[in-house]
């Protein structure tokens, strides 16, 4: 093509030919730039496809860095403005390079097509039942509390965690890639309570219904204890798997979201709800005080009783 025919047309590498006598800096610029767009289509074509690896794509880079030279070469620049041109060329390449090797279009298709993670977690309580099996000295052995006349009662609760976990998935062609964003639904259950009165309380409506009550203030402390706990972990959980995209099999995503559950998340569990031991005390400690008045004595006298009946 002679120097009058300026124009553009394919190389062998897919990359734009720059000849002509009016391909100056600007037009190798252009020229770079349509290259980036080519490799660029290649590689959304290929998330239809066969992904383009990013050996692939550097390999275009190379072969279109090399064909630019030739054209520069053979174009009727001066040769500083062919200097300078190839810089600017090899400088979009540079930049380039790192963004269109490393990148991933299936993805870059698992994070614009895969719904967000979602987590729910939920507090459920059973309704609690008095019972009188326990003697106060069995009580005060099991509560091991030190303060007096608050050990004719104990609330016994038992949790448990139950857990559903599903995946929001998507699959590349052949079934060959897997990327997924989990759906998890915890249900944090007290699932049975028992309020143990001290069997030397029957008979004594008056007693019974002062340790029932402080026992039932035991109980809304593990009622609220366990809502908290359900919230704060559900704001844990949501910013921990926010925008994360887990790929492998089915089967291995599925068993590294219930390996956290049992260990980073059983943990958490415990960890939040041991701050209501507190409270539990402080409970005890406000009441020992006022027990002695309650019943015209009766709790006073029958902890008298008990501590001469002990053996030393």
């Amino acid at each position: 093509m002679g120097l009058a025919q300026a124009g553009r047309g394919a190389t062998g590498c897919g990359c734009v030919e720059v000849s002509g006598a009016a391909a100056r800096l600007a037009r190798l610029v252009s020229s770079v730039g349509a290259m980036l767009a080519q490799i660029a289509e290649r590689r959304r074509a290929a998330a239809g496809g066969t992904p383009v690896t990013g050996e692939r794509e550097a390999g275009d880079l190379s072969c279109c860095t090399g064909e630019l030279r030739q054209q520069v070469r053979g174009t009727r620049l001066s040769r500083s403005t062919r200097i300078r041109a190839m810089r600017v060329a090899l400088t979009w390449l540079l930049w380039a390079a790192p963004l269109l090797a490393r990148a991933d279009p299936f993805a870059d298709l698992c994070e614009r097509y895969l719904p967000p993670a979602r987590v729910e977690v939920r507090a459920t309580f059973a309704e609690p039942a008095i019972s009188f099996e326990l003697s106060a000295a069995q009580i005060r052995q099991l509560s091991r509390t030190t303060q007096p006349g608050v050990n004719f009662g104990l609330t016994q609760v038992e949790t448990r965690v139950e857990q559903r976990v599903a995946l929001a998935t998507l699959r590349g062609i052949g079934d060959q890639h897997l990327c997924a964003r989990p759906r998890i639904d915890l249900t944090l259950m007290l699932y049975r309570v028992r309020v143990h009165v001290a069997r030397e309380l029957l008979g004594d409506e008056c007693a019974v219904a002062a340790v029932w009550h402080h026992e039932l203030r035991h109980f809304a402390i593990y009622q609220e204890s366990l809502t908290a706990t359900a919230a704060e972990l559900e704001r844990l959980m949501r910013a921990y798997y926010d925008g994360t995209v887990r790929v492998g099999s089915e089967a291995q995503i599925r068993e590294a979201v219930e390996r956290e559950l049992r260990e980073r998340w059983a943990s958490e569990i415990e960890a939040i709800q041991e701050r209501s031991n507190l409270e539990h005390e402080a409970l005890d400690a406000r009441d020992a005080s006022s027990d002695n008045a309650l019943c015209d004595g009766a709790l006073a006298r029958l902890a008298a009783r008990l501590a001469r009946e002990a053996p030393p």
